[in-house]
């Protein structure tokens, strides 16, 4: 394998090949030489669905269509109100921020996103359609 190459291993209860496989990756990196591996271990969670996506976009079209803002607008809108932003240090060092985008949620706070855009199009006036979602 590559040591440039991400990869992700997902440890669940009894997973002890999995665990095996990344003790040998981590033990097969050149820790003599000059780059630096990062490692970050994390409770795992699922990110948002695609039928979760897909049916937000769609929704955030009717709410731009309806309002007059393009839907890029109405995305920045949505992410900024319902998900705030993030500090990060940028390539000179000074402190910046960004707005927390859709790709980064669980399952669980997009589907709490789709119910606060739900209501921003009902205080709107905007018919969503009802499609479900998994």
């Amino acid at each position: 394998m590559q040591p440039s190459t991400k990869v992700t291993y997902v440890l669940r209860p009894g997973a002890y090949k999995v665990r095996w496989r990344l003790v040998e990756h981590i033990n097969a990196l050149d820790l003599d030489g000059n780059t630096p591996y990062e490692v970050i271990v994390r409770p795992y969670k699922s990110s948002r669905s695609m039928e979760q996506n897909n049916l937000l976009h769609s929704w955030l079209r009717e709410i731009a269509e309806e309002t007059g803002h393009t839907v890029e607008e109405i995305k920045d809108y949505v992410c900024s109100e319902y998900l705030g932003s993030r500090e990060y240090l940028g390539i000179n060092g000074t402190p910046k921020r960004r707005l927390v985008t859709t790709s980064e949620l669980s399952v669980e706070e997009m589907s709490a996103l789709i119910e606060r855009v739900a209501q921003l199009g009902a205080e709107q006036g905007v018919q969503l359609p009802e499609l479900k979602y998994g």
